[in-house]
């Protein structure tokens, strides 16, 4: 078949099916004619003339289509396709007037539900409506993607574009299984403007909120364990962390700094500067490291009272100030540490300083304060004693020297105002049996 002969056909088939859709309309046109008029005899000679100008176009489709295949039926815009009641449910037109190129689809009270059109900027839109609310998906005029979805009574809902995502509602994201993963709420009912963290048990685990004084805050959650930071009323920076039972763990703001837990201050996690804990030694207290990483110094606070610790760079305690029961007390060890060396405390009577072997024991010297003045003792390596220096209630000193415990040597000043010294072991009477040395010196005046 020549293409002559083809496009022959084709103009046929384009010309029967127009004279088909004017016939169609002509009917419709004469039908609500005949219904109006309530004339049947009419309506039934219309209707043999539709039903015969029907079978001559159906007839002649046919012919055409036998000779040249099945052709696509084309309408030309605009047309408007209605319901049975006349209603449009479709409107297609083409760029004119206040219309854009494209499609409209209408609810039954003829309000548009749908579009896809070309815009003014020969860009595609599609959109959905209710009233005032409005989903529309398009290109901006740059021929980026846009989506904007807007509320019933108008007002913007979510704006997403190339520079823009924007959302007007709370905002869920979820897992494949549904549950929460965050959620940003604008303080509408319980929510707090800002976003939540869950878990996939649905716990909230982070926050980030404007809480109910206008002020930032984040905050951790494990359970009752809670670490969060924000603001006071008074617009002040604050930090509170607590324990997993909900007890406070860490308080810090402008007038408190509040630790219930050790605290280290170091150049990293394995090289603590001070270290402030709830026990040292059985006591609580602060621990000052030194360059090697070994403790220094401690600050602590006992059953008696406070207690200070200096040690040397092997980490040994050589030096101690200490609270007692009696009073303050000091204590100082050789480079070995151990037993005190030197030992400065309070007794009944006064200050007390006393001096110890390197490996510890009794004290070999000792000085001490009484009701009568000072005193100055010496001991043997045993502990006995082997001299002593004092005052005296008259003012006057008293020197004592001994052997095993016993007074060998006694000096002093005499109530006259005379000095005297007495040697022994025998002190006192007559010489016995003749002549001999005298037992005691004594001046004069």
């Amino acid at each position: 078949m020549s293409d002559e002969i083809v496009n022959e056909l084709t103009r046929r088939v384009a010309i029967a099916e127009l004279d088909a859709a004017h016939t169609r309309a002509q009917i419709q046109e004469l039908i609500r004619d005949e219904e109006r008029r309530r004339v049947s005899v009419r309506r039934t000679g219309v209707l043999m003339l539709a039903v015969l100008i029907l079978a001559v176009v159906v007839v002649r489709s046919r012919e055409i289509e036998a000779q040249a295949g099945p052709q696509v039926m084309t309408v030309r815009a605009p047309f408007v396709v209605v319901d049975g009641t006349g209603k449009p449910i479709m409107r297609v037109v083409d760029a004119g007037g206040t219309e854009s190129r494209g499609m409209n689809i209408y609810d039954p009270q003829g309000l548009v539900v749908a579009s896809s059109i070309v815009n003014a900027n020969g860009k595609g839109v599609v959109g959905a409506f209710d009233g005032n609310n409005t989903a529309g998906l398009g290109f901006s005029p740059q021929g980026d993607g846009h989506l904007i979805i807007s509320r019933a009574d108008g007002k913007f809902l979510a704006d997403i574009g190339k520079d823009l995502a924007a959302f007007n509602t709370p905002i869920t994201i979820t897992d494949s299984a549904g549950k929460s993963i965050m959620r940003v709420g604008d303080a509408r009912g319980a929510d707090s403007r800002g976003m939540n963290i869950y878990d996939t048990k649905g716990q909230v685990v982070a926050s980030s909120i404007v809480n109910a004084n206008g002020k930032g805050v984040v905050g951790a959650f494990d359970g009752n364990k809670t670490a969060g930071l924000g603001f006071s009323a008074d617009g002040d920076g604050h930090l509170m962390i607590n324990r997993a039972d909900g007890t406070l763990l860490a308080d810090i703001g402008k007038d408190v700094v509040a630790f219930n837990t050790a605290v280290t201050v170091g150049d990293g996690p394995d090289k603590p500067v001070v270290k402030i804990d709830w026990k040292v030694k059985d006591a609580r207290g602060i621990q000052i490291f030194g360059e090697s990483g070994s403790l220094a110094t401690s600050l602590s606070a006992g059953a008696k009272g406070g207690a200070v610790t200096a040690r040397n760079l092997t980490g040994v305690p050589v030096a101690g100030l200490f609270a007692s029961d009696s009073g303050g007390g000091m204590a100082l060890t050789g480079r070995e540490g151990g037993n005190s060396a030197v030992s400065l405390s309070v007794g009944g009577t006064g200050g007390k300083v006393q001096v110890f072997p390197p490996g510890g024991g009794s004290a070999q010297a000792e000085l001490t304060a009484n009701d009568t003045g000072g005193r100055v003792s010496v001991y043997s390596s045993s502990g006995t004693p082997a001299a002593m220096l004092q005052s005296t209630s008259t003012g006057a000193g008293r020197l004592e020297i001994g052997l095993a415990g016993q007074v060998m040597v006694e000096a002093g000043v005499l109530p006259s105002g005379v000095g005297v010294v007495r040697a022994g072991p025998t002190m006192g009477g007559p010489p016995g049996g003749g002549l001999s040395m005298p037992f005691a010196i004594m001046g004069k005046k």
